[in-house]
């Protein structure tokens, strides 16, 4: 299937606490208009391809960024385009290849308009996004089958700020690795597994901001969760 669409979505606005007048404190109602060029392709029983070409443009996207007082919103024109790729793809009976990924140019289209001190990046936009992984599925016997699921996560580097607030340094890109094992008796519907998410400990940036006006080159950062290892019970009915 191949196919052109066109949407458009909005999103209101509202008022902010902020030491400016009242006409200051109102940020304007945002417009998507997104078109996407794109094809669904079947590859018989082993597996697909979707692919999807889109233009995003948002009038009045609201940004929102925290001074290390108090969050304050303001309007910028912002054009997103790209690329969607998935694919999944069996490579024989019970072991299944999957891909999925994102390239997005997102940008501040008049980085020279109000409030100028923005420039053309958007924080919490990166360029690449994308996972892989690998799933096996094996019945034992009549009544048991086991599972195994593996997978990396992967994501360009990211601002955390808008432009004026040079100190804070970017979010690294990262790869993070995933795993899941697990056993199951499927006429109970009961499953037992053992979980890792983020194996190899990447520990990368996810906000950030600077402290009060009145410790100068001093910033705060919190971090995504660390490598983690768990043991899921659960049961269907």
């Amino acid at each position: 299937m191949v196919y052109v669409s066109y949407s458009k979505g909005t999103k209101s606005g509202g008022f902010q606490d902020t030491p400016t007048t009242l006409a200051g404190a109102e940020y304007k109602a945002e417009i998507a208009r997104t078109t996407e060029l794109g094809a669904k392709l079947g590859l018989g029983a082993r597996g697909h391809v979707n692919i999807a070409l889109f233009n995003t443009d948002v009038h009045n996207f609201q940004l929102g960024n925290f001074t290390g007082v108090q969050f304050v919103v303001d309007n910028i024109e912002l054009n997103s385009k790209g690329v969607d790729l998935e694919v999944a793809w069996s490579l024989f009976k019970g072991l299944t290849a999957g891909f999925s990924g994102t390239y997005a140019n997102t940008v501040n289209v008049h980085p020279s308009g109000a409030p100028t001190f923005y420039g053309s990046t958007v924080p919490f936009a990166p360029r690449w996004t994308g996972s892989a992984s690998l799933n096996y599925s094996q019945p034992v016997g009549r009544r048991y089958e086991v599972t195994a699921g593996a997978s990396v996560d992967v994501r360009t580097h990211v601002a955390l700020t808008i432009a004026s607030n040079t100190i804070i340094p970017p979010s690294q890109g990262y790869a993070k690795a995933n795993l899941r094992l697990a056993f199951s008796i499927p006429e109970t519907g009961l499953e037992i597994a053992v979980v890792g998410r983020n194996l190899n400990d990447e520990r990368t940036q996810t906000f950030g901001f600077q402290t009060f006006p009145s410790v100068p080159g001093s910033y705060i950062v919190s971090t995504d969760e660390p490598r983690t290892v768990a043991l899921q019970v659960s049961l269907r009915r």
